[in-house]
This record gives C-alpha cells, sequence and structure tokens, in this order.
C-alpha cells in the first residue's frame, strides 16, 4: 500500500505538470476532463491511506471515496458520458460503490440489534445468577476481598503485547543454545510424553527462535506461525503451574461428555472433577480435557476483526481454565497466584466486579488473567515474555454454559465483527 501509494502521487505531480506546460494544447473540455482524472487520482490515493491507516472505518472510505468520485464525473460533464460510454460505466460504478456503501452503514444499527436478541435469553440466564449470588450472605465480602485481591495483583488495563527476544543471553550463544536442547528434551521426554505434534512444534519454536538476529531487545511478535509455535511449548508449562494452583484452591477441571451405558456411549451434561482427588487416580484423569490453544481459524479471525491485523496482541493463544465452587475458594486460588514469585501478572479482567456491563458478554462472567511465567525452563526457552490466559469461572456460570448457547454467541460474535 505504501509503496502504490508513493507511485501514484508521483503519477499524480508528473501529470500535473505534464497539463500545466501543455494546457494550450487542448480545448476546455479536454482540459476537464484531464483534471477531473487529477483529482480522482488524489481521490484514490486519500483512499489507500484511509485503507491502510484506519482499517475500522472501511465502510466510511467508501462512501466518502463513491461520493467524490461522482462528484468529480458530474464535473466533467454529461457531453463526455455521451461520446465515451465508458465514461458512462464508470459513473454507474462508483454509484454503485456508494449505495452498497451508504446501505451497511444503515443496516448495521440492525444487525447489532438482531445480534443482541440472539443472546438475550442466555444473558437473561446469567444475570438471574448473578443476582442469586449478589443475595447471598457472604457475597459482598467475599466479592470485595476478589477485587482487593485482583487489585494487588497489579497489570494494566491496556491489552498486553506478545514479545519476542532475539538468541543472545547472558549465558552466550553457544551455551544457551546447549541449554534450549536440554530443556526441549526433558519437555518432551516428561511432560510431553508421546504426544509427536509438541515435539514438532517444540522444535519449531526452538529453531524460529535460534534463527533470529543476536539482538537483547523486545519486539512485537508479527508472525502467527511464531506465536502458534511457541503457544504449543507453553500449552504444557501454563498446564503444570494450574495443576498446582488447582491443588491449593479445591479448584475443579472440565471432564468428558461421554459415558458408557450398556456398552454404548450416551452423551451426558458436562462434567467438573476436583484435581486434588483427579491427579492420582487414573480413571478420573482420563476423563479430564483441559483446554487446548486457540484454533488458528478463530486467531485469524480475531486478529483482524479486533487488532486490525496485530498478531502481538492475541495473548490468549495459549489458555486454560480452573472451575470453582465458591467464592471462597475462587480467592483461595488468587492467594496461590499472589504467592506465585513465578507469575507476572499483565492484565486482569475481572468480570465479578460491580461494575462490569455483562452485556458486553452477552452476561456472562469469569475472570481472565493475563500473565507471563518467567522460570528456568521458560528462560531456557526463550519464552518468558510470552502472555498466556487462565480462566477463572463460578461453576455455577460453566453448568450454564451449553453448545447452543455458544452457537448463539458465536453469532452474536461474528455479528459485531469481533
Amino acid at each position: 500500500s505504501i509503496i502504490a501509494c508513493h507511485i501514484l502521487a508521483f503519477l499524480i505531480v508528473v501529470d500535473a505538470a505534464a497539463i500545466t506546460f501543455s494546457r494550450s494544447k487542448y480545448n476546455k473540455g479536454q482540459m476537464r476532463v484531464a483534471i477531473a482524472w487529477q483529482l480522482k487520482a488524489i481521490v484514490e490515493l486519500l483512499l489507500i491511506l484511509g485503507l491502510t491507516s484506519y482499517q475500522q472505518y472501511t465502510v466510511i472510505w467508501h462512501v466518502i471515496y463513491g461520493a467524490a468520485a461522482l462528484a468529480i464525473s458530474f464535473f466533467v460533464g454529461p457531453a463526455i458520458f455521451i461520446e465515451e460510454a465508458w465514461q458512462y460505466t464508470e459513473f454507474l460504478g462508483h454509484a454503485f460503490l456508494m449505495s452498497a456503501s451508504v446501505l451497511v452503514l444503515v443496516l448495521r444499527p440492525v444487525v447489532l440489534d438482531y445480534s443482541r436478541y440472539l443472546i438475550l435469553r442466555d444473558k437473561d440466564n446469567y444475570d438471574k445468577l448473578w443476582s442469586e449470588l449478589l443475595s447471598e450472605s457472604e457475597a459482598t465480602r467475599l466479592l470485595d476481598e476478589l477485587h482487593t485481591k485482583v487489585s494487588r495483583m497489579g497489570g494494566s488495563p491496556d491489552l498486553p503485547r506478545q514479545m519476542g527476544v532475539g538468541q543472545q543471553d547472558s549465558q552466550g550463544p553457544v551455551r544457551g543454545g546447549l541449554q534450549r536442547i536440554k530443556t526441549l528434551s526433558r519437555l518432551m521426554s516428561g511432560k510431553f510424553g508421546n504426544n509427536q505434534v509438541a515435539h514438532r512444534d517444540a522444535s519449531i519454536s526452538f529453531q524460529s527462535q535460534s534463527s533470529q538476529t543476536a539482538l537483547d531487545q523486545l519486539r512485537p511478535i508479527r508472525s502467527l506461525d511464531q506465536l502458534f509455535s511457541q503457544a504449543k511449548v507453553m500449552h504444557c508449562i501454563l498446564k503444570e503451574k494450574v495443576k498446582s494452583w488447582a491443588e491449593k484452591s479445591n479448584g475443579l477441571v472440565r471432564g468428558g461428555k461421554m459415558y458408557l451405558v450398556n456398552n454404548q456411549i450416551e452423551k451426558g451434561k458436562q462434567g467438573f472433577i476436583q484435581w486434588k482427588e483427579a491427579q492420582n487416580n487414573p480413571s478420573l484423569l482420563q476423563q479430564i480435557r483441559w483446554a487446548g490453544i486457540k484454533t488458528p481459524e478463530r486467531a485469524i479471525e480475531k486478529h483482524l476483526r479486533s487488532y486490525g491485523g496485530d498478531v502481538s496482541r492475541l495473548t490468549d493463544i495459549c489458555r486454560q481454565s480452573l472451575i470453582f465452587e465458591t467464592l471462597e475458594d475462587l480467592n483461595s486460588c488468587l492467594d496461590a497466584l499472589l504467592e506465585d514469585k513465578e507469575v507476572t501478572v499483565k492484565r486482569v479482567k475481572n468480570r465479578y466486579h460491580w461494575d462490569y456491563d455483562s452485556a458486553i458478554s452477552a452476561g456472562y462472567r469469569d475472570v481472565a488473567i493475563n500473565m507471563v511465567i518467567v522460570n528456568e525452563e521458560t528462560t531456557d526457552l526463550v519464552l518468558q515474555h510470552h502472555v498466556c490466559e487462565l480462566q477463572m469461572i463460578l461453576r455455577r456460570f460453566a453448568e450454564l454454559k451449553s453448545e447452543e448457547g455458544h452457537k448463539r454467541y458465536v453469532e452474536f460474535r461474528n455479528a459485531r465483527a469481533e
């Protein structure tokens, strides 16, 4: 786009100079056409600059461009349309572009109203749960305690960014590289087990970091491939952390929905399993369904729709969730996080706050924490700047989620282009 702008600007200047020095050779009608082409080129240059710099206003830019092009076509005069039919076709093209863009602007509020209607019932159900929670005797004290602990965590209200770092470190390039190989080997043989996909992505993550220039400087990550490779490795490290926090706070993890009845598989309600009971029980361990990393399709949607193509804003590729029976347990988990010296909180989104507008999330509430984990493993793998997310949910809200409700929420999200 920048190259196109430079070329177009150069042609405008050259053409303007040609018209100025050759105006005596043209009649009045030809001069109007030449000037009109100059004006249209300037409008197109502004359109390219607008679409490049302010993508969120794409439709408005097209309305402005269509209106300006139509005005220029009228300036040229109807005589040109009679003499040259292609000018008439171009006039219709500008009229269609402006009409379609205006139609999008007019219908946008209608689509947003429809999206709110889709999740109205789900929002009412979640709001009813919230009202029931507030009516409990200890709710006010526990929520105040939750808000206090969230404030102690610090972090910024702004969305953090995924940052990449060069290969060089304090150990030197050779020793540092050998240390990373040892760490990867330990992760592969221990926590990754026989997962060949994880083995492959761990190697990709190491190679992508090794191929960087030797600079001790943080830079926003621009590659979605690099971000996913890091998230694949970080997924294992985060999961181990979540297990330790769950053990200290009676945290629950999601179980499977399939059950064997009379030798037939039947679909059941979403189950939740207490990690304390499951960690030494092979049968329960097999039923646990840990969250996977975000799908590439959703990541592409989100970074284009919400972040203007900025990959570094995707801070929830690697994520996990914990479910809690009570606010006391949720507060205990926050205590565990506050005591964990390896965790640096980047941002906390507290949807259990009194002032939170539940309409933003269709009534759904949780505490979402963006964090980085800085320990020996992440430092060896140059992942100490990779931001991941932990969602902390009360069981009553988690149980209300359903596949049909999620489908409605996806439609709601798509209609709002989020």
